[in-house]
């Protein structure tokens, strides 16, 4: 893939992820994240997968599941 290809495909991931999902800030305390990581990585996940995770199981919601193709 040339770097022409790959940035249209960068861009285009982009433009979905801007159609589909929506970002937002979390604040915590240091030690309320570092407490958070333990808790991922006790589970093998990332922050962000275990945080989507335990949203989905609290709201019945299958959040984190809608992935980009290929992703």
């Amino acid at each position: 893939m040339d770097d022409r290809a790959s940035k249209n495909r960068t861009q285009e991931i982009n433009a979905y992820k801007r159609r589909v999902y929506k970002r937002f800030t979390l604040e915590l305390k240091k030690g309320d994240f570092e407490r958070l990581r333990a808790a991922a990585d006790a589970a093998g996940e990332t922050v962000s997968g275990f945080i989507k995770r335990v949203l989905a199981e609290h709201i019945g919601d299958a959040a984190g599941q809608g992935r980009p193709e290929g992703r």
